[in-house]
């Protein structure tokens, strides 16, 4: 019936393409054809083994420096696109007219996008886009600014500059201009596909929030000896001391560890820790554990 591209361009992980397969799964059984344009073709490689879809490499953003980095400390959405090409009009318009290309290329009657600002820029005024996501990476539209969350940090840059940067860009290629940054990033319409209590712009939604994807089951005290789940990335700059504390609590523990090397593996596996080679059923595994650890 239509070709609707899901796009993802920001942060890491495989949530993003996992909460964008279940709606592409929805929509193909409707006959739409989903066609996916993702930052990470590696790392997300296991959604689509038995896929037929089209899978494309983002354009990516050349960041004046990398958001997980533990000097960056962001006050609001801000920063996040700031660090990202959003205050550098000459990056911004190479960024915009590359998926200006890519949405000549493929013809998409609209787009699904998670964490994906540069994509509802390029595509405002001109495809519909449907934006989703959890609250942290999709700020309410119906504010002029982004809301601060925490006014100590120093701002990365002025919003004022990044309203002047968007501006240029679309007048460069004589664009549809938004009346505000928010405006701009978050899409024709949004759905934030998480729990109302863990939205830090929840108070300034005029729209309830959907809620997640998945259903969950109330909650119910873990059965059997108390066990830990830890789900880890190895770039993490307290790694090391995470797991000597997994490997000291003294129960029973098991870990998804993301970019695991085989020394990891090795010393974990010593010390009976179960290292899991993909990310286990997130319900499942949850309600199992009575500790759970987040990077």
């Amino acid at each position: 019936m239509a070709r609707i591209l899901f796009a993802w361009e920001l942060g890491g992980g495989i949530g993003y393409v996992d909460r964008l397969s279940q709606v592409a799964e929805r929509l193909e059984a409707l006959g739409h054809e989903p066609v996916f344009v993702i930052r990470d073709l590696i790392g997300t490689a296991g959604f689509f083994a038995n896929r037929t879809w089209i899978v494309l490499q983002s354009p990516l953003a050349v960041g004046q420096l990398h958001p997980t980095q533990p000097s960056f400390v962001p006050g609001s959405y801000a920063d996040l696109i700031a660090v990202n090409n959003f205050t550098d009009a000459e990056q911004l318009y190479r960024l915009v007219h590359a998926w200006h290309v890519l949405f000549q290329a493929l013809q998409p009657a609209a787009i699904v996008a998670e964490y994906a600002p540069t994509v509802a820029l390029a595509a405002h005024g001109r495809i519909p886009v449907i934006a989703m996501g959890h609250g942290y990476i999709l700020p309410p539209a119906e504010t002029p600014d982004f809301p601060v969350f925490d006014p100590a940090v120093q701002r990365f840059a002025p919003q004022e500059k990044l309203f002047e940067t968007v501006l240029a860009v679309q007048r460069r290629l004589r664009a549809p201009e938004p009346a505000s940054v928010p405006q701009a990033v978050t899409g024709s319409h949004s759905f934030v596909t998480a729990f109302r209590e863990t939205d830090p712009y929840a108070g300034f939604r005029q729209r309830a929030n959907v809620g997640p994807l998945e259903t969950y089951a109330p909650p119910v005290p873990p059965a059997g000896d108390p066990s830990v789940y830890a789900y880890l990335s190895a770039t993490h700059p307290q790694l090391r001391t995470m797991l000597q504390a997994l490997v000291e609590s003294g129960m029973p523990a098991s870990t998804y560890i993301k970019r695991l090397t085989p020394e990891m593996r090795q010393y974990l596996t010593e010390r009976r820790v179960k290292v899991y080679d993909t990310p286990p059923p997130l319900q499942e595994t949850v309600r199992a554990a009575h500790v759970v650890i987040h990077h």
